[in-house]
């Protein structure tokens, strides 16, 4: 049967008696309808792929017209995917998960989000400040937060010759002082706020809004006849986990690319889905991962065979290795 090239034709004639296969109009016929068959389940498939972004080619512009995206043809398959994806993601109450999702779908990899909840800092950095029994709102402002959320607040201080107290005051939504328990904090009745005890040098204090929190102000105390000298680098974040300080305005959201190298090829467009799906209040830090000088020692090859491979400094920054 080697006349009979369709893998639909050799199913048809595999169905016929076995002596049918020696008479070549049978074989023909087997042929000629299986191509007919072969050309209509293609169709029937790639009608199928079209259903699905991952799978969907010529459709795309029909998915692109559904969802208000301008087609733009000369796009690759890959990125114009990812576009939809995001419009389709991008909808509906903003979380972290749902800015993670979207920049994933842009990198092609994990991608991490930080949200700063505000920035206390520069403004806020506080210097030479002669101790009083009245604390001091270092955030010059209640702060909007979550009732059961997790929060942490960093700063800098320099030594001060006393011991040196930060306080959050907890209200509720009618403005009233929140008194009941905080993990890890004494609420001091003097002062009308939850208390705890800092130190010298770089500080990390993490807590759980109290349920009916909706603002927080964040306030320092020192005992009489004391100096406190400077305490900088005010930041307090949402979640438990402190990350470094920049000083970036308040509300704002980082998105750094953690598993794929370098600027992801389609950063204008996920530059504007993410600003589409934020609210207008929220700014937002991309950043971006290179390969580090120690990784290409690791790859164990020498700085001649590298320029012998015509790697330029540009590649090099994306480059995993021979």
């Amino acid at each position: 049967m080697d006349d009979i090239t369709s893998p639909m034709g050799l199913k048809l004639i595999d169905h016929l008696p076995d002596f049918y296969e020696e008479i070549k109009d049978f074989r023909l016929i087997s042929q000629t309808e299986g191509e007919e068959f072969d050309a209509l389940l293609s169709i029937v498939g790639d009608s199928f792929n079209q259903r699905f972004i991952e799978t969907a080619t010529w459709e795309l512009a029909r998915w692109e017209q559904l969802l208000g995206i301008t087609t733009d043809v000369l796009k690759p398959y890959d990125q114009r995917r990812s576009v939809i994806k995001s419009k389709l993601i991008g909808s509906g109450t903003v979380t972290k998960a749902m800015i993670k999702a979207i920049a994933q779908a842009y990198s092609n990899g994990d991608a991490e989000v930080t949200e700063w909840g505000t920035n206390l800092s520069s403004a806020a950095d506080i210097g030479l400040i002669t101790a009083t029994t009245v604390p001091v709102v270092i955030s010059g402002a209640a702060i909007n937060i979550t009732a059961e959320n997790d929060y942490v607040l960093t700063f800098d201080r320099s030594a001060t010759n006393y011991s040196f107290g930060v306080r959050l005051r907890f209200k509720n939504a009618s403005n009233v002082v929140i008194t009941t328990v905080v993990t890890g904090w004494t609420y001091f009745a003097g002062y009308t706020a939850h208390y705890r005890l800092a130190t010298a040098g770089n500080n990390t204090h993490r807590f759980t809004a109290p349920t009916g929190a909706v603002t927080v102000e964040v306030l320092h105390a020192i005992e009489a006849n004391n100096t406190l000298y400077y305490v900088k680098k005010i930041q307090l974040e949402r979640g438990s986990v402190a990350t470094s300080y920049e000083n970036l305005p308040d509300y704002t959201i980082g998105i750094k690319f953690v598993s794929s190298l370098g600027i992801p090829p389609n950063i204008e467009d996920l530059e504007a889905a993410i600003r589409a799906a934020l609210p207008a209040h929220l700014a937002v830090q991309y950043e971006y991962t290179y390969t580090t000088f120690g990784e290409i020692a690791g790859y164990g090859v020498t700085f001649g065979a590298i320029e012998s491979a015509g790697l330029t400094m540009g590649a090099l920054e994306t480059w995993e290795g021979p």
